[in-house]
This record gives C-alpha cells, sequence and structure tokens, in this order.
C-alpha cells in the first residue's frame, strides 16, 4: 500500500508488496524491492537501490546507496 500522502517520481521503480508510509518523497531513479517497508518522513534521493524485504524507518533518508539484496 501506498499512502497517498507520499511523493514517488514517476521514473522510480517499486516492486510488488512495497508499503510507504505517509510524508515520504521517493526521488527518480530509485529502485525498491519487494516486500520492503518505508516508514513515515523518509527521503530517498536519487539513485539510491533498497533491496527486498528491507525495513526503512521513520525519518531515515538515503542518498545514492544500496541496502539488502
Amino acid at each position: 500500500m501506498i499512502h497517498p500522502h507520499t511523493y514517488i517520481h514517476p521514473n522510480a521503480r517499486l516492486a510488488t508488496n512495497v508499503k510507504i508510509d505517509p510524508f515520504t518523497v521517493i526521488h527518480q531513479d530509485v529502485e525498491i524491492g519487494d516486500g520492503t517497508w518505508v516508514g513515515s518522513n523518509v527521503t530517498i534521493m536519487e539513485g539510491a537501490r533498497i533491496g527486498k524485504n528491507c525495513r526503512d524507518f521513520p525519518w531515515c533518508s538515503y542518498r545514492s546507496y544500496s541496502t539488502g539484496s
């Protein structure tokens, strides 16, 4: 589920079963793997890669960084 108070750039790529909480911003050229949860108020900058089944807790931010598998 993607909360309606979330901004996701049209060029970001989200796998299935991704949950995104409110007030999160996802920039272009971002990849998020299947089953990942992104908490509220998270910022994911251009070029970041987040793997499968990751948990991104509220208020964190990523810049051109990869996590998970």
